[in-house]
């Protein structure tokens, strides 16, 4: 049989144990939803929606306020996108520099990374994908599709 002061310590330690293990769940959940909005802000209706969700225009408002959104959202990832290779230079020099410090191992490590990073640099949809008719910018040019909309459709 315990003694009462191992039985309250064994208490108080469990009671930690599942206060972190709850604490953990928790921090999880808010990164996920976190890492998910910073993702679906990267995509033209995601940009859209969060500053509607932020302005909220009238419905008078709403489709201008969409097209100059949508506007500067292409503007930026034109931005994002141009600094693709100044940013692929920088982490090429790193590697050269860490090289002369990390083993093998390490180094294969970090340039799986590097690779993993760059399947999917910022302003990239997957597989090509386009924005929804309708959320093409003003001037019918979009990063990811040279050609622009298709003849005759306007947003």
């Amino acid at each position: 049989m315990m003694k009462p002061s191992v039985k309250s310590m064994f208490v108080i330690i469990l009671t930690l144990v599942i206060g972190i293990a709850i604490g953990f769940e928790v921090s999880e959940i808010l990164l996920k939803k976190r890492f998910e909005m910073i993702r679906s802000v990267r995509e033209p209706n995601g940009f859209i929606n969060h500053f509607n969700d932020v302005i909220k225009p009238t419905d008078e408002q709403k489709a201008t306020v969409d097209s100059i959104i949508l506007k500067y959202h292409v503007k930026m990832e034109k931005i994002s996108i141009s600094t693709l290779p100044l940013i692929s230079a920088q982490i090429d020099s790193m590697a050269l520099e860490l090289k002369t410090v990390l083993n093998d191992e390490q180094m294969k490590r970090f340039k799986e990374e590097f690779n993993r990073m760059k399947k999917f640099p910022p302003g990239h949809p997957p597989d090509g994908a386009r924005p929804p008719e309708g959320m093409r910018p003003p001037d019918g040019n979009h990063p990811h599709d040279e050609q622009g909309m298709p003849a005759g459709k306007k947003p």
